[in-house]
């Protein structure tokens, strides 16, 4: 779900290691801007998970020597009806567009301050029409881009951004971000309307989800949830404490919930102790505020809708039980995958070999090829872009 400090080099989904870590968990969902689901479809957790690999089918940021194909930062990757691919480049501050087979097409965007500039973009998404929506935390705006990828307009978005879906009509989704209050502060999902300018007067408050900060000093990560749109417009929203998947229609209606029943998993005992050694070196001013907690505090690492194939996966933390330590890094063995139907129900599972020091991040699903960010760690965390398939 991204995750703010967002780039964590040691990645399945949105950051999962230990340099840094600032890992944060929220509690239960409070009722104060649109009503509960009276009931949540659970999943039959007798269905046991397939093994399978990931094949690879193009793998893009390897050749330093090509022009846009060695990435410095990747944050964020989308892409379109035609597989086209889009690139958030973090070091670099634009949007690459690639082709279905990787050529380089264009670029959206620069470093800067100025219209249609960014300084510290994190993620984006896309309308129905092609548009694009970037969040700068730095600039605390979002700025658009038309089909053609020119600079229309921005707004400011004072509160830090912890995820952004654009529907089919360009209206945008936001989890919103309290400043930091030592008793927990609370997470917003908001609906801002195109119609009346992005003005956030005009929108409308759909959740509240309060948040307590498990390791690390404040302001912790930012991302507390992972969203998607469904191809008939609607959003699905879950935290990644809370295996609980909600699903809203396009004019923000609470439809329905689908979870499974997965339990918070033990912190492996080395990564405490690496931890506890940065709580030990941390200013003592701030040392106070960490907590280590006996389990890790995500359930789940990322949602994603394929739009084509109208399928819901959901990423699982059942990595933590699989994770190694070896040479300094975390290295997990498995990525778990859950596949729902547009309806919530629980169709298959998959437990995914991982290839040895390489990490997905995945990030995008159509047509069923995810599309992932893959950081080597033997490779000084050189990150690639790879589309592939499930093999099972």
């Amino acid at each position: 779900m991204v995750s703010s400090s967002f780039w964590k080099c040691c990645t399945i989904n949105i950051s999962v290691v230990a340099v840094s870590l600032l890992i944060i968990s929220c509690s239960d969902t409070k009722k104060t801007a649109q009503q509960e689901p009276t009931t949540v479809k659970y999943a039959n957790e007798n269905i046991e998970p397939k093994r399978a690999t990931l094949q690879a089918e193009l793998e893009i940021g390897q050749n330093e020597s090509v022009p846009y194909v060695a990435f410095n930062r990747v944050l964020d990757v989308k892409t379109d009806e035609n597989g086209n691919l889009y690139v958030l480049d973090g070091g670099e501050d634009h949007i690459v567009k690639l082709s279905s087979q990787g050529e380089y097409l264009t670029t959206i965007g620069k470093k800067g301050k100025g219209p249609g500039e960014f300084e510290n973009a994190l993620f984006f998404d896309m309308a129905g029409d092609g548009g694009i929506y970037v969040y700068d935390l730095a600039l605390r705006r979002i700025s658009i881009f038309n089909n053609q990828y020119e600079y229309l307009s921005s707004f400011s978005v004072e509160e830090p951004v912890g995820d952004l879906v654009v529907d089919i009509d360009g209206n945008i989704f936001l989890l919103l971000r309290e400043p930091y209050e030592k008793k927990g502060t609370s997470a917003y999902l908001w609906k801002y309307l195109k119609e009346k300018h992005y003005a956030k007067s005009n929108g409308k408050l759909l959740l509240t989800h309060k948040i307590t900060y498990e390791i690390g000093p404040p302001p912790g990560d930012i991302v507390v949830s992972t969203m998607d749109k469904g191809p008939a417009g609607e959003l699905l929203l879950c935290f990644f404490n809370d295996y609980c998947v909600r699903k809203f229609t396009q004019d923000t209606k609470l439809i329905n919930a689908f979870a499974r029943k997965l339990n918070k998993l033990k912190l492996p005992d080395f990564w405490r102790q690496d931890l506890e050694k940065k709580k030990a070196n941390a200013p003592e001013e701030l040392r106070d505020r960490y907590k280590i907690p006996e389990k890790y505090p995500n359930v789940v690492e990322k949602l994603l809708v394929d739009p084509t194939a109208e399928k819901v996966y959901v990423i699982t933390a059942e990595w933590i039980k699989d994770l190694k330590f070896s040479q300094n890094l975390f290295m997990p063995e498995y990525v778990y995958i859950d596949q729902y139907d547009m309806d919530g129900n629980l169709k298959e599972r998959f437990k995914v070999k991982s290839q040895e020091n390489r990490m997905y991040n995945f990030r995008d699903v159509k047509d069923g090829k995810f599309i992932c960010i893959v950081v080597d760690l033997e490779n000084d965390f050189l990150s690639t872009i790879v589309r592939c398939v499930l093999n099972y």
